[in-house]
């Protein structure tokens, strides 16, 4: 079977294999698998000619996305739609038309009853020279301009777009709405149809953006024409709901799925096929996000009215067999599956026929539910049939034959038949080579089924040479799609690459440990991807920066806007969000997608080409006596295990090592499930000051970095970019063999990735000369009076999602030793010390804010819990009390940010004194040399495998900074102030950002007051270790 794992609900995607690349931009939706046969779905596309069902099928796809045929529409459906305003000429039959004009217009009509008959019976091939006739006859007769000729044109792009043919079908669609626009007027439900079709074929070759403008626009002609709750409405719904889980927004799926169900209802009745279809598109949704339960009963009642009113050998009924199989076999419930499948497959023999294309699709569903269960015998027939059926239907050189392909062969491979499998998989890649180009996603993942058939022979050369292709393409693919889109996107997408990510590791270091090669392909992977999207939002913002126009400025300042409200409207004060509130977090969130997008494609014209990711380029800029420690968490893949659940292993940590010379070293560090216990053991130590902190410390050094110090040699400088909960822990706080904290040895900074490496050399040289900003002490009532309950502070943080907080009067005084040190700077202290303030700052040479922080840890607005020893902030309890109101930070910049003047008192507004991260990525910190927040949990956040920590040190280095300093638990007031304060006299006196943290950590560990690293080792330096310019 095929190291993609087990094929669910939970983690499948919408895909056509039949969808050619159009431009060069690559919007193909690639799978997240690693190889080349995706889950394959039945699909009910619902025919809206009088509102009847029909069926075809769709490969690959467990929603249902609704296509309108625009024949024979009955005009009273749009007896509300408005006149046209162009006469009716183009709209009517000529009266004075000869008999052989009248003969062909009878034949175009009988013909096109025909097509539409013929489609619903999926067979396209002999309906679309039908369609072709139609339409020809209808030019003829009545000229390029009239509206049947306009219904002509789409129902022959429809078949196009059946047939994969997209370019064609796209061409078509937009002359038939031209014609349609031209006769009826814009705002017509007949132009709605086409809309809507071109929408489809725009999701499906993976253009996210032009289907939503396009659906949108769809349900916008439709409620002004028909209403708000015509059935129109509701497939244009559904349609946009799929849409929205492709986009990752489930919310809004949920809530358009839920309304077009209740118009299906409302007009037709609760047991009417239509209902059918919207149940099955939202038990798609259930199980999408892991709600199999749900799910399952959606599924159950969806096959009840579908057997009900159409009876129990409808195509349609076979839609619901076989997703409902599907989610069984996701949960490895092989035995209910199997005959639901099987029924499926009976009903579509009986209705379509044999050759079928859609009998295809169901014996592949059937052969990858037997080799899930390693029965080949039962499993390789059902394969070679679908294999016929679909060189008949298709031809030998259709992707569809190369995905039959692959499943085969990976069913010799299970085999150890490795041959055949070759052979299969070397025809299968050829085939989408010539379909879509030698750079394609789908040739990568042909490249990667070879290499995983290679490893499983221990042929390491050649697992090594088709590797470093599929990764060649991969990357050439990344920078194009990274380029472009929405942060929501670029995650979704690199998300998909990081199984194979996972797999090209694992292979290095567990089939061939000693082998240079796969070391040096996985440790450039491992540059090339890990805080891959971080990357790409600091390149995009600032290379719009260097030359930024009013209408960029525009941009930005309306994205800034729309975080703000959006920020604010999700951390208003308890009592739950109101209906419009709800509204205008949809609004506002979609709105700074939206900007994010215009943004990205504007930073095009301006980015630089950025120097390749090369193990060399990155050593170059390693000094002398530095080393890169980049540790990683991946999951081993065992390429020799038969059964799926055995071929992921339990997750490790790994260190790749590299010195300014030499080649790259190597460690894998073991599971990580111990070294996380250690983890949250150290971090509880740390945080409670407890006496036992060194030796726990210590065995956390022994796991992580006692194995990593014997590659070290006589390094004492470490370059650290941590993964996962690693990122989570200050590395100078752990305990060596010698009794010493690692900070007596060495002088450590974080990055992000080791490719920071690189950014930070292009940046170095645009530092900023503006003078300092220092923040400090915020008024947070901003009327001078204390809230009650919120006394002064000794700690500078708050996870109250109350967010009330207690004056910091160390900040003040820290404020005015610093504005001491730094007289140029600006001191802005009490109800100066505002959002609004902070949001227009540019570039100062060095941003210091000291105050309040806060991090949520959860989305639950718990009972809250107050706790003495915490000076009166209130903490979240971890634990979901009855009756609490949930409320969904889906950002993650959202949990974590800083408390500024009027934080206590805010109204609902776009300045509310509660800075989030997510706002403070929209400051223009370009040549800013240094952020230090001082503040509590400052480095904390969401941690995400491979892409660091969604918090306020990645927004700040999102809006241009240099380096930061930050804080990983809850700091001390007094004990804070002085270590600032030493840390700026150090930096005075030109020692290196990091070094001077890292003195001033020692003076505080060798004092009395100070020893125990609670005090001194929360904060940590990020980015540019240097002296300051």
């Amino acid at each position: 079977m095929g190291i993609e794992g087990q094929w669910g609900l939970n983690n499948a995607r919408a895909y056509r294999l039949d969808s050619p690349q159009l431009g060069s931009s690559p919007r193909f939706r690639v799978d997240d698998a690693l190889r080349s046969q995706p889950p394959l779905r039945a699909i009910e596309f619902k025919e809206h000619e009088r509102f009847s069902s029909a069926l075809t099928s769709r490969d690959l796809n467990s929603q249902q996305l609704e296509r309108a045929i625009a024949e024979q529409e009955s005009d009273n459906q749009y007896a509300q739609a408005p006149k046209p305003t162009s006469g009716t000429t183009g709209q009517s039959v000529p009266d004075d038309l000869n008999p052989r004009q009248r003969r062909d217009l009878s034949i175009a009509k009988e013909s096109s009853t025909q097509v539409i008959e013929l489609r619903r019976k999926g067979q396209y091939g002999k309906a679309l020279p039908l369609a072709e006739r139609v339409l020809k006859l209808r030019e003829n007769v009545l000229g390029p301009r009239h509206i049947l000729v306009a219904t002509s044109l789409n129902n022959l792009a429809l078949l196009y777009s059946d047939q994969g043919q997209y370019e064609r079908a796209i061409s078509l669609f937009q002359r038939s709405i031209q014609v349609s626009e031209a006769l009826l007027g814009a705002y017509h439900p007949k132009v709605a149809v086409s809309l809507n079709n071109l929408a489809g074929v725009y999701f499906d070759i993976g253009d996210y953006t032009q289907a939503k403008s396009l659906f949108q626009r769809t349900i916008g002609i439709y409620e002004q024409a028909l209403g708000p709750e015509h059935l129109r409405i509701a497939a244009s719904l559904s349609n946009l709901a799929v849409l929205q889980t492709e986009l990752g927004n489930n919310g809004q799926a949920e809530l358009l799925h839920q309304r077009a169900l209740k118009i299906y209802k409302e007009n037709l009745g609760v047991d009417h096929p239509s209902v059918a279809t919207s149940l099955n598109n939202l038990a798609y949704h259930y199980t999408n996000l892991g709600n199999y339960r749900k799910g399952e009963a959606l599924y159950q009642q969806a096959l009840e009215i579908s057997e009900k009113a159409l009876g129990p050998n409808h195509p349609s009924v076979a839609v619901s067999l076989n997703n409902l199989a599907i989610l069984y076999s996701s949960q490895e419930d092989y035995a209910r599956a199997e005959p639901l499948h099987q029924r499926a497959l009976r009903i579509n023999e009986k209705v379509l026929g044999a050759d079928h294309p859609k009998i295809a699709t169901d014996l592949q569903n059937l052969a990858q539910l037997y080799s899930k269960q390693d029965n080949y015998r039962k499993a390789e027939p059902m394969y070679q049939r679908a294999l016929r059926i679909q060189r008949k239907t298709v031809g030998d050189q259709h992707p569809r034959v190369a995905n039959s392909l692959s499943g085969l062969a990976w069913l010799y491979r299970g085999q150890a038949q490795y041959d055949k499998a070759e052979s299969l998989f070397r025809e299968a890649l050829d085939i989408y080579q010539s379909a879509f180009g030698p750079t394609h996603p789908w040739v990568a993942n042909a490249f990667s089924n070879l290499a995983w058939l290679y490893q499983a022979q221990d042929k390491t050369t050649r697992t090594y040479e088709v590797l470093k292709q599929a990764i060649a393409i991969e990357e050439q693919n990344l920078k194009s799609v990274l380029s472009i889109g929405s942060e929501a996107k670029k995650r979704s997408y690199i998300k998909t690459l990081s199984r194979k990510t996972n797999a090209t590791i694992s292979n290095h270091l567990q089939q061939s440990p000693r082998n240079l090669q796969s070391a040096q392909l996985a440790f450039r992977t491992v540059l090339q991807r890990k805080g891959r999207i971080l990357a790409a939002l600091t390149d995009s913002f600032q290379s719009l920066r260097q030359d930024l126009t009013p209408a960029d400025q525009t941009l930005f300042d309306r994205l800034q806007k729309a975080r703000s409200q959006y920020a604010t409207l999700m951390l208003k004060n308890t009592g739950g969000q109101s209906a419009l509130d709800q509204d205008l977090i949809r609004f506002f969130k979609d709105q700074e997608e939206a900007l994010e997008e215009q943004l990205a494609r504007r930073s095009i014209e301006f980015r630089t080409e950025n120097q390749p990711v090369t193990i060399a380029a990155i050593q170059q800029q390693l000094p002398a006596h530095a080393a890169l420690v980049e540790l990683i968490r991946y999951r081993p893949y065992n390429t020799r295990a038969r059964r799926q659940v055995e071929q992921w292993q339990a997750p490790h940590y790994a260190a790749y090592i590299l010195r300014a010379e030499g080649q790259v070293q190597w460690v894998d560090l073991g599971e990580a499930e111990p070294i996380d216990q250690s983890i949250f053991q150290f971090r509880t130590a740390l945080e409670s000051r407890s006496i036992t902190i060194q030796a726990i410390a210590r065995r956390l050094d022994q796991q992580v970095m006692q194995p990593i110090r014997a590659k070290l040699g006589n390094t004492r400088q470490l370059l650290l970019s941590p993964d996962s909960q690693l990122n989570l822990i200050s590395f100078a706080a752990l305990v060596d063999e010698n009794n010493q904290y690692l900070v007596e040895t060495y002088d450590i900074t974080y990055l992000s990735s080791g490719r920071d490496l690189l950014r930070l050399q292009s940046t170095a040289a645009k530092s900023s000369l503006q003078p300092p900003l220092i923040m400090a002490n915020p008024d947070y009532q901003k009327s001078g009076a204390i809230a009650k309950g919120a006394i002064a502070n000794k700690n500078r943080g708050s996870r109250d999602l109350n967010l009330t907080f207690g004056p910091l009067p160390g900040t003040q005084q820290e404020a005015a030793q610093l504005h001491r040190l730094l007289p140029k700077a600006t001191l802005l202290t009490a109800d100066q010390a505002t959002e609004n303030i902070l949001k227009q700052v540019k570039s100062p040479r060095i941003l210091h804010i000291a105050t309040h922080g806060f991090f949520l840890e959860t989305d639950l607005e718990a009972a809250l819990n107050p706790s003495a020893d915490r000076a009166g902030i209130s903490i979240i309890s971890s634990v979901a009390r009855p009756k609490t109101t949930q409320k969904s930070y889906e950002n993650p910049l959202l949990r974590s940010g800083l408390a500024l003047a009027g934080a206590n008192t805010r109204r609902s507004g776009e300045e509310d004194g509660i800075f989030t991260a997510l706002e403070a990525t929209g400051l223009n910190l370009r040549g800013t040399q240094l952020v230090v927040l001082s503040a509590c949990e400052t480095g904390l956040g969401d941690v995400a495998n491979g892409e660091g920590v969604y918090g306020l040190r990645r927004a700040f280095v999102m809006a241009g900074s240099e380096s930061q300093v930050l804080s990983l638990w809850k700091v001390d007031d007094v004990g804070t102030k002085d270590l600032m304060v030493k840390y700026y006299q150090r930096l005075l006196q030109q020692a290196g950002r990091s070094e001077a943290l890292r003195q001033t950590q020692l003076e505080m560990l060798r004092s009395q007051k100070y020893q125990h690293p609670y005090y001194w080792a929360a904060f940590i330096p990020s980015g540019n270790w240097k002296p300051m310019n």
